[in-house]
């Protein structure tokens, strides 16, 4: 979509270009028409550049290692709420770095070792129709469609919305900023 906008913009400024081209070498070129003629075309240039920065600073709001760990927590989730890992100490070392002060890590790895055979417990006890979990609504359906899961696997939970809070606390904070700026 931006390609094409750009490639309109592109249109639309080597139209104005020749234009303004014409009316300079014209006989009857007025001063009036020639400074509208090159205002056009400074708006069109001024759209660009604010392509270009918000395409630069989109790719860099997307491309910061918060969503890559953001990614390794999702992955686990899915992971152990599917079927517990083999390997859940070396996927929780790195969660660590998500989550160091807030989570007893030694809780969540036995909560983690559980918490596949409770949700296949909940999904068949209410009949839920999933055959497995693959998204993080689904986990948080099944959470809250019985209230001892949020009990039962309190440091699972805490991790869960720590999960679904940063990226709105993250982009509340970077509005409060870009409004100082």
């Amino acid at each position: 979509m931006i390609s094409k906008e750009k490639g309109r913009v592109g249109c639309l400024i080597f139209t104005n270009t020749e234009k303004l081209s014409r009316i300079l070498q014209g006989s009857n070129c007025c001063l009036q028409d020639i400074l509208c003629a090159a205002e056009t075309i400074i708006n069109y240039c001024s759209r660009i550049r604010v392509l270009d920065v918000i395409i630069n600073m989109l790719q860099i709001r997307f491309s910061r290692t918060s969503f890559k760990l953001l990614y390794d927590v999702e992955k686990f989730f899915l992971d152990v709420s599917n079927d517990p890992l083999d390997e859940i100490h070396d996927r929780i070392q790195l969660l660590m770095e998500f989550c160091t002060r807030d989570i007893n890590v030694e809780k969540l790895k036995v909560q983690a070792h559980m918490i596949s055979d409770f949700f296949k417990s909940v999904i068949t006890t209410k009949q839920m129709k999933i055959k497995q979990i693959t998204k993080m609504s689904t986990i948080c359906e099944v959470l809250k469609s019985v209230d001892i899961g949020k009990q039962m696997f309190p440091e699972y939970y805490k991790l869960m919305k720590l999960y679904l809070i940063i990226p709105v606390t993250t982009a509340t904070a970077e509005r409060t900023f870009n409004a100082l700026n």
